[in-house]
């Protein structure tokens, strides 16, 4: 029919029946079904359009889901460099990958395979840092907390562009053997150039951190702070607390991986708290600052008790028996950046009944300050005595008060019949300078 005929010859894929064809009412039932069904099915595929076109707007949040979805183009690297949105969950999601090119095995390093991995979503080393927080924990090793560690650093070569992948892709390429002959620390990655990158790479697998993935690294276009290498710890104080929820002992490294390179970044100002509520805190705190950077420790209940620890503190810093539980402080300026510090405490809960007692912190010149304590303890007589002396000076001062007061209302009653009789005036006037003669030396006994 007309109607329908009309519609398969709509220009600008818009049906002209929506826009000049007579009404549906005028025309065959057939006819009308048909429109009616065209319209319904173009309507449909435009909300389907539209809804995946805004799924594909909204990017992946978390680093590590990142990393699980780049992993879909884990042996192409023409695919995970060209890869910009995936299926996720029932939606499409943005993401951007990188083909991080493997290393062949070195002396005391093993060989690592190439891999898809996700790009930095914002903070670079942030994300390496919670990386590599999955990745390491704390051990007793004879009543001592010790680090341990599932993943190595190392330098490899990051391809972001599909273009480098024909020349680049092996780790047999020039490039990736220049870059992976590096050092494997932060700095001596990023001289090699922007497209070698320091790198994570698991050498523990399973258990917890199995379901991470095997690699994350951060590159020069990476850098937000000034240093591709520098680390915040400002609001994400947890990521260096090692402690994994122990409370007798615990180890606090700001930043992860200083050993390797990474440094903290100016401008901040974090907080740690060591130990449990009373008790005592000891150990120690190695420390790399940079001059007007400082690290602050503070006992429990002493706040003016503030001890600093600056670049030029002994180091290691001694803690001994410090109240608990004990504040722990940096800051830095806006200057210079170090490694930073790690700072191992164990923690001794109060004994059943008692107190928090005081302890010491080890300044510079390792001479011992002693913080609290009590000047009276154990001189219980000293008390006693000077209790005694107190209460006599009162019982005396109160006599002669009221002797006073007494002798004043007396000579306010006789002293006008005293001046007519000069031998009674005489004879009060002495008897009054006795009285005063026998209290002021009463109380000068006492005394």
């Amino acid at each position: 029919g007309r109607g329908v005929g009309r519609w398969w010859r709509c220009p600008e894929g818009r049906p002209r029946a929506l826009m000049s064809a007579p009404s549906l009412r005028s025309r065959p039932k057939r006819h009308a079904a048909a429109e009616g069904l065209g319209v319904a099915l173009a309507a449909a595929a435009a909300v389907l359009l539209r809804g995946a076109s805004g799924a594909a707007e909204e990017w992946v949040a978390d680093a590590d889901e990142q990393d699980q979805l780049c992993a879909r183009w884990g042996d192409n690297c023409t695919g995970c460099t060209s890869a910009a949105e995936t299926p996720n969950k029932g939606r499409m999601v943005k993401l951007r990958c990188q083909w991080a090119v493997g290393a062949a095995s070195g002396i005391g390093r093993p060989a690592v395979p190439s891999a898809c991995i996700g790009r930095p979503l914002g903070d670079a080393t942030g994300e390496m840092s919670e990386w590599i927080k999955k990745h390491t924990g704390i051990i007793l090793d004879g009543g001592q907390p010790e680090q341990y560690n599932h993943a190595a650093p190392g330098c490899r070569l990051l391809l972001r562009a599909p273009e480098k992948c024909q020349a680049d892709a092996s780790p047999s390429s020039a490039r990736a053997v220049a870059c992976a002959a590096a050092e494997p620390r932060c700095p001596s990655c990023m001289v090699r150039g922007p497209d070698c990158g320091f790198c994570g790479a698991r050498s523990v697998f399973g258990g917890d951190d199995a379901s991470v993935a095997s690699s994350r690294c951060v590159a020069q276009p990476d850098d937000t702070f000034g240093d591709a290498c520098a680390v915040r710890c400002k609001g994400k104080e947890r990521t260096f607390d090692l402690s994994g929820g122990g409370v007798l002992s615990g180890l606090v490294e700001y930043p992860l991986w200083r050993k390797h390179g990474f440094v903290y970044a100016y401008g901040q100002q974090c907080t740690w708290q060591l130990g449990g509520s009373g008790g005592t805190v000891s150990g120690n705190v190695q420390h790399d600052l940079a001059r007007y950077d400082a690290l602050h420790l503070m006992e429990a209940g002493n706040s003016l008790g503030v001890e600093t620890v600056g670049s030029m503190s002994v180091n290691p810093k001694q803690l001994v028996g410090l109240a608990a539980p004990v504040t722990l402080r940096f800051f830095s300026d806006g200057a210079y950046e170090a490694a930073g510090f790690t700072a191992r405490w164990d923690y001794s809960p109060p004994a059943s009944g008692s107190s928090s007692s005081s302890g010491s912190i080890t300044p510079s010149s390792g001479e011992t300050v002693s913080v609290g304590g009590n000047f009276f303890e154990g001189n219980g007589q000293i008390l006693i005595i000077v209790a005694a002396l107190l209460g006599c000076l009162v019982l005396v001062a109160a006599i002669g008060c009221i002797a006073m007061d007494c002798v004043r209302r007396y000579r306010r009653r006789s002293v006008s019949g005293m001046r007519d009789n000069p031998a009674a005036w005489v004879f009060a006037t002495s008897t009054i300078a006795a009285a005063a003669s026998t209290a002021a030396a009463a109380a000068t006994a006492a005394a």
